[in-house]
């Protein structure tokens, strides 16, 4: 098997002193690139597995450094639009020079390529308040399984030098690159979106067979299992959803509970930072009484849900 240093990823984020990312204190790596497309996604910088320019417009101090050097000649700026620079997607390459020459960080790049001793380094400057509080690291994303070799060998040195290990993933990958994590992974935080097929392929671009699949071989291995689930008004927020989702997970094993994540809109500043389209306006935030409500569902049946905000 390849060293820790033969290898690399891309990643977007690393979140030191997380805590809703399994137990205790945690360092969350956030890795690019997802087989999904949700139509709720808070994270749309996570998707593409290539580093991306994002233009946050209200922080632009006007300078027009960036127009002077683009390249692709894709930063416009219009006299008639308060002298804002306007980014030709089309044209961009994301090469990230402008980025470079903003002092204001209106234009930031998000994504870069790290060695597997880069990022391992990175983690262990915490490895006290692992230690001290039960915690550890967690891989998410984006889809780490997109990166399987890289973050089964990272998990792999963690592991060695005593740092537990954990999974977000949406399952929606090759068994094969699933297992390969697994085999280093303490603990799996496992997002279902739907548990209706056409209606999963309807919100997120591709139906769950793979993800339903995953799941209950993922649940042979012995590995503790969080389920985790976005509630989405009008989209997976009905009790009919919750009480065939509930009626599922009884039958598989090491399911230890049910976190319901209510839905936000932290993520629509991204959006218009890259220069993308969301309904995320659109969709109202969950009630309390609905979020209660599911859980009663859930635990209906023995399973161990809780609201996590």
């Amino acid at each position: 098997m390849h060293g820790v240093d033969d290898l690399s990823g891309i990643i977007f984020d690393v979140k030191h002193y997380a805590i809703r990312d399994g137990p205790g204190i945690r360092t969350t790596v956030f890795f690019k690139g997802c087989p999904l497309r949700c139509l709720w996604c808070d994270n749309p910088e996570s998707q593409n597995t290539y580093p991306e320019l994002l233009f946050y417009f209200s922080r632009c101090a006007r300078l027009r450094e960036c127009v002077k050097v683009c390249p692709a000649k894709a930063i416009i700026v219009q006299e008639n639009d308060d002298l804002l620079p306007r980014i030709d997607r089309l044209l961009c390459s994301n090469c990230g020079l402008c980025a470079d020459m903003c002092v204001a960080k209106a234009m930031v790049m998000i994504g870069k390529r790290v060695t597997g001793e880069a990022l391992l380094n990175e983690v262990l400057k915490d490895v006290n308040f692992y230690r001290r509080s039960g915690g550890g690291v967690t891989a998410s994303g984006g889809e780490p399984a997109m990166q399987s070799a890289f973050v089964s060998q990272f998990f792999k040195e963690c592991q060695t030098r005593g740092i537990r290990t954990t999974l977000d993933t949406c399952g929606q990958a090759s068994w094969e690159d699933i297992r390969r994590i697994a085999d280093y992974t303490d603990l799996i935080l496992y997002d279902v979106k739907h548990i209706d097929r056409k209606r999963h392929k309807e919100y997120t671009g591709v139906s769950n067979d793979l993800i339903i699949e995953n799941l209950k071989r993922l649940s042979l291995l012995g590995i503790p299992i969080i389920i985790r689930v976005p509630i989405i008004p009008g989209y997976n927020d009905s009790e009919e959803n919750m009480t065939a989702l509930s009626t599922f997970l009884t039958g598989l094993h090491n399911i230890r509970e049910i976190d319901f994540l209510p839905y936000n809109r932290l993520g629509l500043p991204k959006y218009e930072a890259l220069g993308k389209k969301s309904i995320l306006a659109e969709i109202q935030l969950p009630t309390k009484e609905k979020m209660l409500r599911l859980r009663e569902i859930t635990a209906s049946y023995g399973l161990n849900a809780k609201i996590v905000v």
